[in-house]
């Protein structure tokens, strides 16, 4: 308000001057002149208006600058004009919710639909096809990479490793323990290789027998209503009242690419089944997916890298709803596998041994509005472990949190 009132005064008076000047004699009085104002007064009042514009000018663009950091949104073919696809023809189309081709909810009836996008395996080690992903990290920004596999092609039933899109949530009732999700392939229902890992690193991990006792406990997860949407139009309903399944499901007893934190497709390599006992229902005050699970042992000390494939539990009846936010995607690299350094251990987080000396953790909240945790491999010019690399460069690791 006051800007403006010193911009009419300004006009006035510039035209009480014209119109002084129009007139053949004009007598300015002391009194008269209190109605002017002076050339350096005009040039004070000018420079001050254009401070008060160039403030309000630099805010507006602060204030832009920052929506276009924090809400950018990746789309390609993902748009609003093709997102439905349900006759089956095109089922490369999907909700417009980021860009990436996976995961995301299916349309159709049938079929499978795979991680690595169009082209199928062939397609996808030749290179006549392929996808880039893009999902954003644990400081705010973006990265942008390609997936990555091998294939044994000298084998008579060849083995394909190939990376998947990963998230975690907390265990509600486990302090410091999260549940790492690889999502693997859809049909109508997520498959998941699921993990329990403690990446918090200043809770213990206990005795044996503490960490013996966890599988007999009841594990209970949340999936925010708002952050997960089910698999498939054809899914079937998350329970309303309490609801309980026992199933016996593969898992992976310490094996190579299924430690918790890097895990990529492979066949064949599954050490026996275990029992998993689950009971879900819907929490009636925020209608968020509640689920508990038992059964399920934790990447650990005692057990070591441990991996359950759960296919037909409740939980694969979700994916998550942002597949840029809430996911990322584990690349595949043996040099960098276990004690070489690419990835935390998920044995051996917080307890000094193995590679995690080499490795330092923090949780992170977002501009998104979920966590990450994020952890540093600090550069080393020594080798790590017997039959390591020098690491002379550091490595960041993510995990979104979505909760």
């Amino acid at each position: 308000m006051n800007s403006i009132k010193k911009t009419l005064i300004i006009y006035m008076s510039l035209a009480l001057i014209l119109c002084g000047m129009a007139g053949v004699s004009y007598a300015i009085t002391a009194t008269d002149a209190d109605t002017y104002i002076t050339r350096s007064k005009y040039a004070t009042d000018m420079a001050y208006l254009q401070l008060q514009l160039d403030e309000a000018e630099s805010s507006l663009v602060g204030k832009m600058n920052k929506y276009r950091a924090t809400e950018v949104k990746f789309v390609t073919y993902d748009t609003p004009n093709k997102y439905n696809t349900a006759t089956g023809g095109d089922y490369s189309g999907g909700y417009h919710n980021g860009g990436n081709y996976y995961p995301r909810k299916r349309y159709e009836s049938g079929g499978w639909q795979y991680q690595w996008g169009s082209g199928g395996v062939g397609n996808q080690k030749t290179g006549t096809y392929k996808d880039i992903r893009v999902c954003r990290i644990w400081n705010g920004n973006f990265y942008i990479t390609n997936s990555m596999g091998f294939s044994d092609d000298a084998s008579t039933n060849a083995i394909f490793y190939y990376p998947c899109a990963m998230f975690s949530v907390p265990a509600e009732n486990l302090p410091g323990w999260y549940f790492t999700f690889m999502h693997y392939y859809t049909d109508n229902r997520a498959m998941y290789y699921v993990s329990l890992v403690k990446l918090d690193p200043n809770v213990s991990y206990g005795s044996n027998a503490d960490q013996q006792a966890i599988v007999n406990k009841d594990i209970q997860i949340r999936f925010r209503k708002n952050m997960f949407v089910y698999s498939a139009n054809n899914t079937t309903a998350w329970p309303v009242n309490r609801a309980t399944t026992t199933e016996n499901v593969t898992y992976y007893n310490n094996r190579q690419y299924f430690s918790g934190l890097t895990r990529t497709y492979i066949s064949g390599i599954s050490t026996s089944s275990k029992s998993v006992v689950s009971n879900a229902w819907t929490d009636p005050k925020t209608g968020d997916y509640m689920v508990t699970l038992r059964g399920i042992q934790p990447c650990c000390p005692y057990f070591g890298y441990q991996s359950f494939y759960l296919a037909g539990n409740y939980v694969s009846r979700l994916i998550v709803a942002d597949n840029v936010e809430y996911v990322q995607y584990a690349t595949l690299y043996y040099e960098y596998h276990d004690v070489n350094g690419g990835f935390p251990d998920s044995r051996n987080i917080g307890n000094g041994l193995a590679a995690d000396q080499n490795w330092e953790y923090e949780f992170v909240d977002c501009l998104n509005g979920i966590q990450y945790w994020h952890a540093f491999r600090k550069p080393s010019k020594t080798q790590l472990g017997p039959s390591g690399l020098p690491m002379p460069f550091g490595i960041h690791y993510s995990l979104p949190i979505v909760y």
